[in-house]
């Protein structure tokens, strides 16, 4: 169960993973799970920020497109301190963030739009957010913004970037999906922790057809890692902030 709560001996082990960032091309599927490394990260995707971003990070989203230019798309439990009541309301995003800097500035999250079935049903753990302009300018105007790809249900490689709390930089791995359930997806890869839950998976087009999230809150920590499916409902989630 991936939780907010630290677990200071996890960290270590992602830390200690081989440094580099994950290959291009579409690989074969591996003989054995792949490792999560550091990597210098990508301008839409970013950390969630506690305490009007004076905190510290405790989960990751990602710009996408919409027609506002201003939303974010991250996991719905990331938003909700005990799975009840109202979301948390003082919520900052950070594109690009890494070892303390950043470059894009800090945007804060004004509205939380989410499923009424959550938190009862982990198929509709994804939220989407909306941020205040900054500057007078839109967030997807500054950083630019990933198209979230609603209904894909092929197996394909994916680029998974996360947030692991208390790492100064983000980590990523790429790997193939695989089908879990009818309602879920898979991808295999060790050091998923604590923070990278709401981390987008990428295609090679740029487009995200996962979030880090849903069954397990997202994966069990050491080697599996889960999404809802992106259905017609996530669409009108998405309508819903602006999309």
């Amino acid at each position: 169960m991936r939780r907010i709560a630290l677990s200071l001996v996890l960290v270590l082990l992602v830390l200690s993973a081989p440094a580099g960032a994950a290959g291009g091309g579409t690989p074969p599927r591996p003989p054995a799970p792949p490792a999560a490394v550091a990597f210098d990260g990508r301008p839409t995707v970013g950390a969630l920020l506690l305490f009007g971003g004076l905190g510290p990070h405790f989960c990751t989203a990602t710009v996408v497109e919409s027609r506002q230019r201003n939303v974010l798309l991250t996991a719905a439990h990331c938003m909700y301190e005990n799975e009840v009541g109202a979301p948390r309301r003082d919520v900052a995003f950070v594109p690009h963030y890494r070892d303390g800097l950043r470059p894009h500035g800090t945007w804060r999250v004004q509205r939380v739009v989410v499923s009424p079935r959550w938190p009862a049903d982990p198929d509709h753990d994804v939220a989407f957010l909306v941020v205040e302009p900054k500057d007078g300018r839109q967030i997807a105007d500054v950083v630019g913004a990933n198209r979230v790809a609603f209904g894909d249900r092929r197996e394909q490689v994916v680029d998974v970037p996360g947030y692991p709390m208390w790492t100064p930089r983000p980590v990523t791995c790429r790997n193939w999906t695989v089908d879990f359930s009818p309602t879920q997806r898979g991808f295999d890869c060790r050091g998923y922790l604590e923070g990278t839950s709401g981390g987008p998976w990428l295609t090679d087009r740029g487009e995200i057809v996962g979030v880090v999230g849903g069954f397990q809150y997202g994966g069990d920590m050491i080697l599996h890692n889960y999404s809802p499916r992106f259905t017609e409902q996530t669409r009108r989630l998405l309508e819903q902030a602006g999309g």
